[in-house]
């Protein structure tokens, strides 16, 4: 099977629309470089109910042109825009999201030593069903807190070169 970027976002979205059995999904992609802006984008453009939290230049950026979808070089598939205003919010400010109710889902699309840092902040747009998604590459911290179906000696394991401190692990409420 090739795997491209392309039907990693139709899984992810197929996903969490059959989960959740919602209309237009709230949907918050913290982090808009290559894999946040391209799932905002795509999201944006499907009908979903997409803000943004970005910061400094970039959100400017976003704000005054949208935000671009560029295929592959020698592509003759035209680029993707999504216009600010195709948002719900293009913000560095967490309250401008909060003021609805919780997010149906929040996409991490930031490093994953700069999500403690904003973890304070996105604890408020949690609600019971909110769909926290990591868009890391390698394990996350969480890997194994479910995983005693498989091997009991590993539930509840946090991976500490991504958790050092098990910080992450005590402020995120593990679900099944």
């Amino acid at each position: 099977i090739i795997f491209s970027p392309h039907r990693f976002v139709l899984i992810l979205y197929t996903v969490l629309r059959s989960f959740l059995s919602l209309e237009r999904m709230r949907i918050c992609v913290v982090g808009a470089g290559s894999i946040g802006g391209y799932l905002a984008v795509l999201l944006a453009k499907s009908g979903e109910r997409v803000s943004l939290l970005v910061r400094g230049a970039h959100k400017e950026a976003i704000q005054r042109e949208g935000l671009r979808l560029l295929w592959s070089e020698g592509s003759s598939r035209e680029p993707v825009v999504a216009l600010a205003e195709e948002f719900e919010a293009v913000t560095e400010n967490l309250e401008d999201i909060a003021r609805e109710p919780p997010l149906d889902a929040i996409l991490l699309g930031v490093k994953a030593n700069q999500i403690l840092a904003l973890l304070e902040g996105l604890v408020p747009l949690l609600g019971p069903e909110t769909m926290l998604v990591p868009l890391q590459n390698g394990v996350p911290f969480w890997y194994f807190l479910r995983y005693g179906q498989f091997d009991p000696a590993l539930e509840g394991h946090v991976v500490r070169s991504v958790d050092p401190t098990g910080e992450l692990a005590a402020r995120v409420p593990a679900r099944s």
